[in-house]
């Protein structure tokens, strides 16, 4: 994401923010030459940015070898960037092929979208690195972020420090969950289930061709697998890997602490990567996030 600085030391105003590294932008039209500059220098490879307004579409591709290309929206270039909007988006040529309506599906430009390049009612909204209006020719625009999920507040570390910290508590206060006879049965029974559900989420990620690791880029909505049913069957094995192991040691404590870590998952983690697969794949994920429940 392009820091805050590059942008309004240009003059730009930074008008909203909608969730993690999205923002809504207000381009000058003095800025704007010096604003496009910008985002072709700091493109990330496999992206594409477009400045929408009143009369100009404009188009920055960065493909995925480096190459910038660069293209005012019209009759005579939409057959290419139809083209690049869909290899870059994974999206079907027949969706992107008519631009105005394919942009219409964002909701920052539908207005702007219908009002003044045609658009008819929208199906889809594009997938873009940076966006933005200029005072005389308005829209509105967002960033968003390459990956769903970046430093050390991922979901690996999340439950491996809660278990850690779980088992630390157990050394010092070694409570009972439950009596010892049942603990080993039921803690292995629901162990071994977290192992199979994460073997089967990664292999059916694995099959999809999508990165298991949310600091890369996701390339397709899974919907297959586990993933018929639960959005998070890895986040689930892991929590549901804590609880059997909290039963197996027959431990209070490691119990304890899984509690704030699945509401670190429910309310910091996940609501982050949800808003990252609603930018890119907007006409995908909404559908599947509104058919598959979050957990289970």
């Amino acid at each position: 994401t392009i820091p805050d600085e590059d942008l309004t030391s240009l003059g730009i105003e930074i008008v909203e923010r909608f969730g993690s590294g999205i923002r809504g932008l207000v381009i000058p039209d003095r800025s704007l030459q010096a604003y496009r500059e910008l985002i072709g220098m700091k493109l990330t490879e496999g992206f594409w940015n477009e400045t929408v307004g009143r009369s100009e579409i404009f188009f920055q591709f960065k493909l995925d070898d480096g190459t910038l290309k660069e293209f005012a929206y019209s009759a005579a270039n939409r057959e290419e960037i139809a083209r690049l909007c869909s290899t870059l988006n994974n999206d079907p040529l027949e969706k992107t092929s008519d631009i105005p309506r394919y942009l219409a599906g964002n909701p920052f430009y539908r207005q702007l979208m219908v009002t003044h390049h045609g658009a008819a009612t929208p199906s889809g909204r594009s997938r873009r690195r940076i966006v933005g209006e200029t005072p005389d020719d308005p829209g509105l625009g967002a960033s968003v972020p390459g990956v769903a999920s970046l430093g050390l507040v991922r979901p690996p570390l999340v439950y491996l420090g809660s278990i850690a910290l779980g088992v630390g508590i157990h050394f010092i206060w070694s409570a009972r969950l439950i009596p010892a006879p049942v603990s080993t049965p039921v803690g292995a029974f629901a162990t071994l289930m977290a192992v199979a559900l994460f073997v089967s989420a990664v292999r059916t990620f694995r099959a999809a061709g999508t990165p298991i690791p949310g600091n890369r880029p996701t390339t397709t909505i899974v919907r297959t697998g586990p993933y018929r049913f639960s959005r998070n069957p890895i986040y689930l094995a892991f929590s549901l890997l804590q609880l059997g192991l909290s039963f197996w040691i027959n431990s209070l404590g490691l119990l304890i602490t899984l509690i704030p870590a699945v509401a670190l998952m429910s309310f910091v983690i996940i609501p982050r990567e949800e808003r990252y697969l609603e930018a890119r794949f907007p006409s995908e994920y909404p559908s599947y996030k509104a058919s598959v429940r979050r957990w289970l």
